[in-house]
């Protein structure tokens, strides 16, 4: 049963890099995770905290295309949504 799960996960994960390859410039950007202590004692619970620093890559030639699609989508959709909302009565339940 694991084993499956697991070879799942994989899969997913190859999906989504691959995806990530069309949307981004994956050569742009780089992101790191630092470890900070804070306080005089390093091994006290919540004396340390993870911290993600950097830059997101870049959106690629496709990648900007792909989002511009789904903004004009998301766009109509709040367009149309806002026309349906103002033909309801003011007053619903009267």
């Amino acid at each position: 049963m694991n084993v499956g799960f697991i070879n799942y996960l994989t899969y997913i994960m190859a999906l989504i890099q691959e995806v990530f390859k069309y949307l981004f410039d994956l050569t742009s950007g780089h992101l790191s995770w630092t470890h900070t202590f804070t306080g005089a004692s390093q091994t006290a619970p919540g004396s340390s905290q993870w911290a993600l620093s950097g830059n997101l890559p870049n959106l690629s030639e496709k990648g900007m295309d792909i989002v511009a699609a789904i903004m004009t989508i998301v766009h109509y959709g709040l367009v149309a949504v806002a026309q349906f909302v103002t033909l309801l009565p003011a007053n619903g339940v009267d």
